[in-house]
């Protein structure tokens, strides 16, 4: 696998609810991301395979990026939410390539669920997929492997039994509440938040038997749907519905609260009751718990409880372990043939006169040592930039300063203007990408020395006779087959002489 593939996420397995909802990003948080994303993404050349896609559920984060990119998946995420990197990476997967690949279509097909073989992943998946389509931010990649997990997830729940049933957080939920509770105690419920995971546990409790209170925001020109058998009251009558119940459950996508600490003080009666916060960021504050008789817990403590694992707890058979390799393998083999069409396009030889161009050779080592030297025979202009450079590479400067000036300093925003041509041969990733950046924008030729996908020339093995110039380059890479050839060049010449 030749492209780069990263990916970063926080999950139930590692981090629990008070770490996760830091991480959790709401449908607007979303949005701004992505507006992120595409302002870096677009500076300079459109690259189609840098992409990246946000993933954001009650139980996990993650974020996926391809291609060329200036950062990482988890430097980002803690980037955008201003929270400290040292602090949080323990609870971090951080995946690559094939790695992440696996882990995307394990995930698609419910193998990674707190509930085993469930089905709202996969919408979920879709839904993040989509949006990074209609932010113009997936890039061809990830729009290949997020469509090929969703293509191996549904030949999984179709030639399988892992879905047999109802896996879901609201059927747990449901099942839960049936074995502590019985309708024919006149037992009532309140669900707050009539998306998937509510509308689920309302429809699931009425089916059993039990009285269920639902709420609904009237929106304009909107229909509103409710479960049958549930009784629709207005989201603002919350607080006056809740007492009337024994069990109050929410899971909104609300940024806020949807049970306050001071809001419920002012009607608390004191009876017992049950609170389950199947949100994520939570919808219930922790400090309700002080009040007597109430009984809260969350998403992880429904995974938790009795010391069980939701779901089934088979390991994954033979045949979901063969679709998943197989869906694997066909990936590669995509992205393989990709990089092999990239590699079948030559670089054409353009020989010009440089004499008097300006290059800006931004860094000190030895590369830069190469390139000046190849490049002092042509009489350029050539202005190194570095806060370091090599014994080798300053004393080469100093006996050709008419030709090279020497300044010690990093490179900043703005330090390619000027310039015909720049060279990038930092030992920085980061700094490289930057200066291709720059470059790109203000249309300066560039040679990138660490990613031949950010170049637009390349220095060639030279073989100069008199007023003979030869270059010879590779287009997939095979240095040693350039210098192998440049020498059997050089020796023709020397047989002739």
């Amino acid at each position: 696998m030749q492209s780069r593939l990263l990916m970063a996420g926080i999950d139930y397995r590692r981090a629990d609810v008070s770490i996760r909802e830091q991480f959790s990003f709401s449908p607007s948080a979303i949005t701004g991301a992505y507006r992120f994303f595409a302002e870096h993404l677009r500076r300079g050349e459109i690259d189609k395979d840098r992409g990246v896609v946000l993933l954001s559920t009650c139980n996990r984060t993650e974020l996926w990026i391809s291609g060329n990119v200036p950062f990482t998946p988890f430097e980002l995420l803690c980037s955008l939410k201003n929270l400290e990197p040292e602090k949080y990476k323990k609870y971090f997967t951080l995946l690559e390539d094939t790695g992440a690949v696996r882990h995307l279509f394990r995930m698609a097909s419910g193998l990674e669920s707190l509930i085993k073989g469930e089905n709202q992943i996969i919408a979920q998946i879709k839904d993040a997929m989509e949006t990074a389509q209609k932010s113009d931010c997936i890039g061809s990649v990830l729009s290949r492997l997020f469509q090929s997990a969703l293509g191996c997830a549904k030949k999984i729940k179709t030639e399988t039994g892992i879905n047999r049933g109802d896996p879901s957080v609201a059927h747990a939920a449901v099942s839960w509440i049936q074995k502590q509770y019985s309708p024919r105690d006149g037992v009532s419920a309140l669900v707050i938040g009539n998306g998937v995971i509510g509308s689920g546990c309302a429809r699931g409790l009425a089916a059993a038997g039990f009285v269920v209170s639902i709420t609904v925001r009237r929106h304009k020109d909107q229909a509103i749907s409710v479960p049958q058998g549930c009784v629709p009251v207005p989201y603002e009558e919350r607080y006056a519905q809740l007492c009337r119940h024994n069990i109050v459950i929410s899971a909104t996508t609300s940024p806020h609260h949807t049970i306050a600490l001071d809001e419920l003080e002012k009607i608390w009666d004191g009876k017992d009751r049950l609170f389950l916060d199947l949100a994520l960021p939570r919808d219930m504050e922790d400090g309700i718990t002080k009040l007597p008789g109430l009984d809260l817990l969350n998403i992880d403590d429904l995974g938790n409880l009795k010391g069980e694992k939701i779901g089934k707890d088979k390991d994954e058979d033979e045949k979901i372990k063969q679709i998943i390799d197989e869906s694997l393998e066909a990936f590669n083999e995509w992205l393989q043939s990709r990089e092999t069409k990239k590699q079948e396009y030559l670089y054409f030889p353009v020989f010009m006169d440089i004499s008097e161009k300006k290059f800006m050779v931004i860094g000190g080592g030895h590369i830069a040592l190469r390139r000046v030297r190849k490049l002092l025979p042509f009489h350029c202009k050539i202005q190194i930039l570095a806060p370091l450079v090599c014994d080798e590479l300053r004393e080469l400067a100093e006996n050709a300063a008419e030709t090279i000036t020497l300044t010690s300093d990093v490179y900043r925003e703005g330090s390619c203007i000027g310039a015909d041509f720049v060279l990038a041969v930092t030992n920085d990733r980061k700094v490289n990408h930057e200066i291709y950046e720059e470059c790109r924008r203000n249309k300066i030729p560039v040679s990138v020395s660490d990613r031949a996908a950010e170049s637009d020339f390349f220095f060639p093995a030279l073989v100069m006779e008199d007023n003979l110039v030869i270059g010879i380059v590779s287009s997939n890479g095979n240095h040693t087959k350039v210098k192998n050839a440049a020498e059997q060049i050089a020796d023709v010449f020397k047989k002739q002489q």
